[in-house]
């Protein structure tokens, strides 16, 4: 399966941690069978994202309560509920046409670093900020790696006030978030005096660095 997985952007922000995740790993898994009625499980779906069995019962919970938020919101549509949490549902409205609508690409190598992470900070909420964050960075701020292929998207220099208001969480939290996604090497900030920093995606700093100077 591909490491980019292709989410929705104006959706991000409608979504709470919960449903997010749970959104996030069905665009990963089922993108080809979105007029199939399929079968998800919090243990599937933890275990698509972090490449780990071993989720908590906290982490389980959490994903059954955005699997029945997200079929409150239509988003999707349980049609049975099983055994062990497993639910056969219609996935055809997390579909969405990227020719016509705005998208944003997520990296699953960072999704597991942060799901596999020791960390005291919630990584639910912490995943719905690195998300928000990468809504943040534009198209044509790409990077050129082997074989001379771009990778759109790669950084930004939104503001902590707007990502604050993207992502309806207070500055403390985001700056506490911004070292934590620094410390799991899944962000680079290039902080400046005089102007805005600049996230980058962790493992195209290096071309990042190169190219704004």
């Amino acid at each position: 399966m591909s490491e980019q997985i292709l989410l929705k952007q104006d959706l991000i922000s409608t979504l709470s941690p919960n449903e997010l995740i749970v959104y996030i790993a069905i665009r990963s898994i089922y993108t080809t069978l979105r007029n199939e009625p399929i079968c998800i499980n919090p243990v599937e779906i933890y275990a698509e994202l972090a490449e780990d069995l071993g989720i908590k019962q906290s982490v389980r919970q959490n994903i059954i309560d955005g699997i029945e938020s997200l079929n409150s919101k239509k988003l999707i549509n349980i049609i049975q509920r099983g055994i062990n949490s497993t639910y056969l549902v219609d996935i055809s409205g997390t579909y969405f046409d990227s020719f016509q609508e705005y998208f944003v690409y997520v990296d699953k190598e960072g999704l597991r670093n942060i799901l596999k992470a020791k960390t005291s900070v919630n990584k639910l909420g912490l995943i719905k900020y690195y998300v928000i964050l990468l809504c943040c960075f534009a198209f044509e701020n790409y990077a050129e790696i082997e074989d001379k292929k771009i990778v759109k998207r790669v950084y930004g220099n939104p503001t902590l006030d707007t990502l604050s208001m993207k992502s309806n969480m207070p500055v403390p939290t985001l700056i506490k978030y911004n070292s934590e996604l620094e410390r799991l090497k899944v962000i680079h900030i290039f902080k400046r005096k005089m102007f805005n920093n600049v996230y980058c995606i962790y493992k195209f700093k290096e071309k990042v660095k190169t190219k704004k100077n």
